[in-house]
């Protein structure tokens, strides 16, 4: 059974569900609601097509990974981990290598731990392998 990112047209799917997300990661938001933006957009980003990932996606991604609050890196940080094992070791190293290194080196501890995590992890899976 396919996945609702799946079911949807690309351009439903960008209507309907990234224009209110998007709405959700608006700095100005409050930080609940960010939160909740994030998650989401990390379960998405889990379950996306490396084509979907390169468009109009990857800024949701750069919101999340650039918000001032360390709440917001961390679980883009987390969600991170499954985005790297199911795409191939080209679309990292072009796409999402400087985002991992900005949270790599992110001012907040918990940040960095989870980037390590999700590199440890990628290490055991197919990324190297691609």
């Amino acid at each position: 059974m396919p996945s609702l990112a799946e079911a949807l047209e690309p351009a439903d799917f960008k209507e309907l569900v990234l224009k209110k997300v998007a709405e959700f990661l608006e700095l100005k938001k409050p930080i609940k609601l960010r939160k909740r933006g994030a998650e989401v957009i990390g379960r998405v980003a889990s379950n996306m097509p490396e084509a979907v990932l390169a468009g109009d996606f990857k800024r949701y991604i750069f919101t999340c990974t650039g918000d001032t609050n360390w709440h917001i890196r961390k679980i883009l940080g987390h969600h991170l981990k499954t985005v790297i094992k199911n795409i191939s070791k080209t679309f990292f190293n072009q796409q999402l290598y400087e985002e991992m290194l900005e949270l790599l080196h992110d001012e907040d501890l918990m940040v960095r731990l989870e980037a390590v995590e999700g590199l440890i992890d990628s290490m055991n899976t197919k990324l190297t392998s691609k």
